[in-house]
């Protein structure tokens, strides 16, 4: 359930205040600082969220009772996307330099004798390396 209510921004993100509060001439109404904010309900799907930040910038949490329970941000987004990929991109990353050691130290033949010593997975060259493959090496 979604609802909207109004959220002062001077103090909260100075940045985003200071955009407001200056207009074309450096001054500008107290209630430039006043935005709409829009709210999402602890039962919306997390998926649904990334769209309306992209759209809003923050939306307010609203708990069971319908209370105002937090706040999320695009950087509060970005760092738990960043927390929750980095063993990933980490992992990747790995793999990634360890193919490049491999393929430097390692001829073809040597590797799928190492790697593929029944010819199952059909190894042809470096590029059909998957992380199986630098695990069984």
């Amino acid at each position: 359930m979604r609802s909207s209510v109004y959220l002062t921004l001077i103090g909260f993100w100075p940045g985003t205040a200071e955009r407001s509060l200056t207009g074309r001439h450096g001054k500008a109404p107290f209630s430039k600082a006043v935005v709409k904010a829009h709210a999402v309900s602890y039962a919306d799907h997390l998926i649904d969220v990334p769209p309306l930040l992209e759209q809003f910038a923050f939306l307010l949490v609203k708990d069971q009772t319908n209370k105002i329970a937090g706040i999320i941000t695009v950087a509060a987004l970005a760092a738990e996307y960043g927390a929750t990929a980095r063993p990933f991109l980490l992992i990747g990353d790995l793999d990634r330099q360890l193919r490049r050691v491999i393929s430097r130290e390692l001829d073809l033949t040597e590797v799928i004798a190492l790697c593929d010593p029944d010819g199952r997975r059909k190894l042809t060259s470096c590029d059909h390396w998957g992380t199986a493959t630098t695990r069984r090496c």
